[in-house]
């Protein structure tokens, strides 16, 4: 019984640690932050409702509604990696599942699709984005507009120091996890 438990807690280690593999940082400039808490299933239920009649019927642009399909999307293709079923349950099917306990990789990409669609509702543009991978990929991308912007040096400083904060805590998250493994 202990042997299973303990590959229990091997396959969870493993699949958090796929989610440490990649830093992203993104910068936005947002007249106001929500203060949200995550809600899982909300958030599965909001992605899963996303079709482009409803999105034609509430007026999104077809550039916008393409951004938002892409979210259901995502979320399919990640329901059928952990569980091995190709076709989306409706929400009121998962109410009471144990998947959201059960599968944290799954629960961190939800987190992830409900921020980027929080971030397509609020029509915000992100003006600076870094991604550190740990083979050593480092891709920068920055908004067009952000050259332009009046307050350009500001936004870059926020977004470096970002970087900065966010890079040392990854390095001791893995820090801890590979203590944690040796």
């Amino acid at each position: 019984m202990s042997q299973d438990n303990s590959l229990v807690r091997s396959n969870k280690l493993a699949e958090s640690l796929l989610e440490v593999t990649t830093l992203e940082i993104k910068t936005m400039v947002v007249e106001t932050i929500p203060v949200e808490s995550f809600h899982p299933w909300q958030i599965y239920q909001e992605i899963y409702q996303l079709s482009p009649s409803l999105l034609q019927q509430q007026g999104i642009s077809n550039s916008l509604s393409d951004c938002y399909l892409q979210l259901r999307q995502q979320l399919a293709v990640e329901y059928s990696l952990v569980t091995r079923i190709r076709e989306l349950p409706g929400p009121e099917e998962l109410v009471n599942s144990p998947l959201f306990e059960e599968k944290p990789r799954f629960v961190a990409k939800l987190r992830q699709l409900g921020i980027n669609k929080h971030i397509l509702d609020q029509n915000q543009a992100i003006y600076a984005q870094t991604i550190l991978e740990l083979e050593g990929n480092i891709t920068n991308r920055y908004n067009q507009t952000l050259l332009n912007h009046p307050q350009r040096d500001i936004i870059l400083s926020l977004h470096s120091q970002g970087v900065n904060a966010a890079t040392q805590q990854w390095q001791r998250i893995i820090q801890l996890i590979t203590k944690i493994l040796c």
